[in-house]
């Protein structure tokens, strides 16, 4: 029979599903060593390093086993960012929340020496692994774009008509890729490349693109690749 993890394993593997969710989103972030002092996880901004307390509670079934998140205002009120994770035992699946400070106060009742942030309350305050607040308000206007006709030879399409590329743009040996999904592919020398958010990060510095967007917020893998593919296109 499926039991749940301790707390503190539960707390640990948050933690860390936390960490690998902010990386792919392209944000500079690290763990707080055990036992320091302040919170979490660190992330850095453009503004300055923002403080994220996780709170990371589990279920076997459903998530309204979930009957709270304990949260001592008392040490933790000065935290930037709270993010509460619903994490699934059948699949290790989280769900994010993630709460700007006045938010998760507004969601806090406080209780003998601790206090709680409320699930319904958490969840009817954000959508559900949002995380716009961090990666520059919201996200950049995804417009909608018709296949180019000229890109759909055979090679360039799949049984999932989701990758089907809308856009594309050669750099030297790079050719980056962007599928009607909207997500990105970066090809060197033909071969993809694991790392989609890394190689973006080296041509987005040779064709003289942010990783920032206009909010000051890192740019994601989706948001990078659209500028890099629009500027290696209108240097031709």
């Amino acid at each position: 029979m499926m039991q749940k993890l301790s707390h503190q394993l539960a707390g640990e593997l948050g933690e860390t599903l936390a960490l690998a969710k902010f990386v792919s989103l392209g944000l500079h972030a690290y763990i707080s060593p055990p036992g320091a002092p302040g919170h979490d996880i660190i992330i850095v901004m453009p503004d300055g390093p923002k403080s994220v307390e996780v709170k990371t509670r589990q279920f076997i079934s459903k998530a309204t086993e979930i009957g709270r998140w304990p949260v001592d205002m008392n040490t933790k009120a000065n935290a930037d960012y709270f993010l509460f994770i619903e994490l699934d035992l059948r699949t290790l699946e989280p769900t994010f929340y993630l709460l700007n400070n006045a938010q998760a106060k507004s969601t806090h009742t406080d209780s003998s020496g601790s206090g709680n942030c409320h699930p319904n309350k958490v969840r009817s305050t954000v959508e559900a692994n949002d995380f716009s607040a961090l990666t520059g308000g919201p996200p950049e206007p995804e417009e909608q774009l018709s296949p180019d006709i000229s890109l759909l030879g055979p090679q360039n399409v799949t049984s999932d008509l989701r990758r089907i590329i809308t856009q594309e743009a050669t750099f030297n040996r790079y050719r980056i890729v962007r599928y009607s999904s909207q997500s990105i592919d970066v090809y060197l020398d033909g071969a993809r490349q694991d790392n989609t958010i890394g190689s973006l990060r080296d041509l987005a510095k040779k064709v003289g693109v942010s990783e920032y967007n206009s909010s000051g917020g890192v740019r994601n893998t989706r948001q990078l690749g659209k500028a890099v593919i629009e500027a290696v296109n209108e240097r031709k």
